[in-house]
């Protein structure tokens, strides 16, 4: 499963165990090869410029892990 968040502008899926991010492009798609897991991120500007951005993360990794189970 993938959720595209157009909030963030990032696709986020779960990978080997990880969860992983990509940024979209702007008809939806995905852009795979900029891929990364989000223990890897090193900008979390988006999310310090507001709170609802953070909680939306939440959000859909609690999904993500809902239909893993």
């Amino acid at each position: 499963m993938k959720i595209n968040d157009d909030k963030t502008g990032t696709a986020y899926w779960i990978e080997d165990n990880s969860f992983m991010s990509a940024p979209l492009f702007k008809d939806g798609r995905v852009d795979y090869e900029m891929k990364i897991a989000l223990s890897d991120w090193e900008n979390m500007e988006p999310f310090w410029e507001s709170s609802s951005n953070f909680k939306d993360l939440i959000l859909i990794l609690e999904k993500l892990v809902k239909q893993k189970q």
